[in-house]
């Protein structure tokens, strides 16, 4: 398991971790900067996930998690595959698969394609730096966000999410997992590259 992060120590790309204890009572050494109480699915899906750890602290892994066991959060969920690549990302993220709120929400599948080939760079570059992240510390983040509307940027759509690290091995970080919350769908709205080239 990773070693802790230094208390309230600042991250790169503005991302902080805090140890303050308030914030939680199972695991207090998260990313990014979390409220002090969270959204039940949120709480119920990190909950899930410490629940999966091995006795001396392994990273669960993909097979663990069975659906089964958490029907209420299926359709806010998604999982990413982890690619490791020699360039300046240092790592690539593939969606896998998305819980059926995702395509209410975003009127898309992006299943099997990347981040950077979804979201234009703007957000693309906060998401991929998150999820590095999560890969190299091996720690859960959060954010609550707003996805904006290309066509009209008045059009928002505030969300909640929370990602952590799954190990094949317990050890090094293959897939990430996810669960969203999003606040509202809006209407006639549209945020993502209609191609990876757009």
């Amino acid at each position: 398991m990773a070693p802790a992060p230094a208390p309230n120590s600042q991250l790169s790309r503005g991302i902080i971790t805090t140890t303050d204890p308030a914030l939680s009572t199972s695991d207090r050494y998260r990313l990014g900067t979390w409220p002090a109480q969270l959204h039940p699915e949120l709480q119920e899906f990190l909950d899930y996930w410490l629940s999966k750890h091995g006795p001396q602290g392994q990273l669960p892994s993909r097979a663990q998690i069975d659906p089964s066991e958490i029907p209420t959060l299926l359709t806010g969920i998604a999982l990413y595959d982890v690619e490791r690549v020699n360039s300046a990302l240092g790592y690539r993220f593939k969606y896998r698969l998305l819980g059926t709120r995702h395509s209410a929400v975003n009127q898309a599948d992006f299943s099997g394609r990347y981040v950077e080939d979804v979201h234009y760079p703007d957000e693309a570059v906060p998401i991929v730096g998150a999820f590095s992240l999560v890969v190299e510390r091996k720690l859960p983040h959060y954010w609550h966000r707003d996805r904006i509307s290309r066509r009209d940027p008045s059009a928002r759509v505030p969300y909640e999410r929370i990602v952590v690290p799954l190990a094949a091995d317990g050890v090094n970080v293959n897939m990430l997992f996810a669960h969203f919350v999003f606040h509202n769908t809006g209407d006639s709205w549209h945020w993502w590259r209609e191609d990876k080239n757009g």
